[in-house]
């Protein structure tokens, strides 16, 4: 099992994202609500309350805004996760998968956070 998620620019909410998310799911949302539901992060975020959250998002991210990021700190704040998001100045989406761009704060929240 895992001890904690690290979410770099996670389109958490599947259903707002206009649609782009269907390649996620091979169908859109309107063909297979039920599946689309059982795969968005968002309407989960009250599962393992012990289970720690870091999220990552670029400031220079055009495809998933910061907005994403947002909301699911709020739902798992609610559905009591331990959670910290960090915006990265200049990251890109992909670039914030670059480990010159988010290694160093993954490191440090792993270190923080999960060991010992």
């Amino acid at each position: 099992a895992a001890d904690g998620v690290v979410g770099l620019a996670g389109p958490y909410d599947v259903s707002a994202t206009g649609g782009l998310a269907g390649n996620l799911f091979g169908v859109p949302e309107p063909e297979a609500p039920q599946l689309w539901a059982q795969g968005n992060p968002l309407l989960l975020a009250g599962e393992r309350p012990d289970m720690p959250f870091l999220l990552l998002q670029g400031d220079a991210d055009r495809l998933v805004g910061e907005e994403f990021a947002r909301g699911f700190e709020a739902a798992l704040v609610e559905g009591g996760h331990p959670v910290r998001v960090e915006v990265l100045a200049g990251a890109t989406h992909s670039g914030i998968l670059r480990a010159e761009v988010s290694g160093d704060v993954v490191a440090g929240w792993v270190l923080e956070t999960l060991a010992g």
